[in-house]
């Protein structure tokens, strides 16, 4: 692995967020104004993460696959991302899955997540761009693996990892410039430095939660759902939540139009989900949700290209970035 790569590697891992003039609350008021107080994240982010946003909101979005009949799923023509998840095709609606998501949630309350931690585990990538925006072909997959660790006085510990190494088809490969498990970054945070995003989502209410949603994603003005998944991405990355707290955001996303269940599959690390696929404000551009079939938690986003409308220069069905929490399982 070259500077450039290792270079790429950090800044996927390690973003720079931008400073607030006040930490947000939990309260609702707080919540929007700071969030709105934040740049613009959701239209001009998706349409250049890949270039230069930073990676909470790059890696956050979504798998795009076309339900049809039995397993489904649409290969790039060109290798730019890993291969696209299979879906089984369910019978459910969006409500009826979340429905089911809450019962689990409700049934397993009494687990580890029962009270909020402030820390995340996460295994991401994004679709590389070179300096002229061309997307950058692959020989294989390179996930980074972040673990954050962070205080109420906003101390905290970033490591970061590399991840093991597939071809785009999926399969492991031994041919990589990085070693998995190899250290690649190291970042100690001072009381007072760590830039959190959500510094009280740990107590956020429903309430605070449609609040915290329609702050990335207004449903007056008739954003999509996959735009509030920039919401999940920020939070996630600094938090684990409790149970009912999944339940809220799964409920709350269920207000957005166009909520899509693609169905049955398992991500990238392994386990039992359910998607739903929603639109972003971004050209040629869908968004899905991972969901645990098993305990009812959001598992991860996965973005993916669905036109000649998106600005990159990728076949239909290209997934662009990913990313999925290991502590929320």
């Amino acid at each position: 692995m070259d500077d450039d790569e290792l270079d790429e590697m950090l800044r996927l891992a390690n973003p720079a967020r931008t400073p607030r003039d006040a930490p947000l609350t939990a309260r609702q008021s707080a919540i929007r104004e700071s969030i709105i107080a934040m740049p613009d994240r959701r239209k001009p982010v998706r349409v250049l993460a890949l270039m230069t946003a930073p990676v909470a909101a790059l890696s956050a979005v979504v798998v795009m696959l076309f339900a049809v009949f039995g397993p489904v799923g649409q290969q790039p023509a060109a290798a730019y991302g890993p291969h696209p998840l299979i879906y089984s095709e369910t019978h459910l609606s969006a409500r009826e899955v979340v429905e089911t998501a809450q019962q689990r949630l409700s049934a397993s309350s009494g687990s580890p997540q029962a009270a909020a931690q402030r820390m995340s585990r996460s295994t991401s990538w994004r679709l590389a761009v070179q300096d002229e925006g061309e997307p950058q072909a692959l020989r294989f997959i390179e996930p980074v693996i972040t673990e954050l660790t962070w205080h109420p006085d906003l101390s905290g510990t970033r490591h970061v990892t590399a991840g093991a190494a597939v071809a785009p088809d999926g399969e492991l490969v031994t041919e990589q410039g990085i070693e998995a498990g190899t250290v690649i970054d190291t970042t100690r945070f001072d009381p007072g430095e760590y830039p959190v995003s959500v510094p009280d989502a740990g107590s956020m209410d429903e309430t605070d939660i449609r609040v915290l949603l329609d702050a990335y994603a207004p449903l007056d003005s008739g954003s999509p759902a996959g735009d509030a998944a920039w919401a999940l991405v920020d939070v996630f990355g600094e938090w684990t939540l409790t149970n009912e707290q999944h339940a809220w955001f799964l409920r709350a996303l269920l207000e957005y139009p166009e909520l899509t269940v693609l169905g049955t599959t398992k991500d990238r690390l392994g386990r039992d989900v359910i998607g739903l696929r929603a639109g972003t404000s971004a050209p040629g551009e869908t968004a899905t949700l991972l969901v645990s079939t098993q305990t009812g938690r959001i598992l991860g986003v996965e973005n993916a290209v669905t036109s000649t409308e998106h600005p990159l220069a990728v076949p239909a069905g290209t997934v662009i970035a990913y990313i999925l929490w290991e502590d929320n399982t």
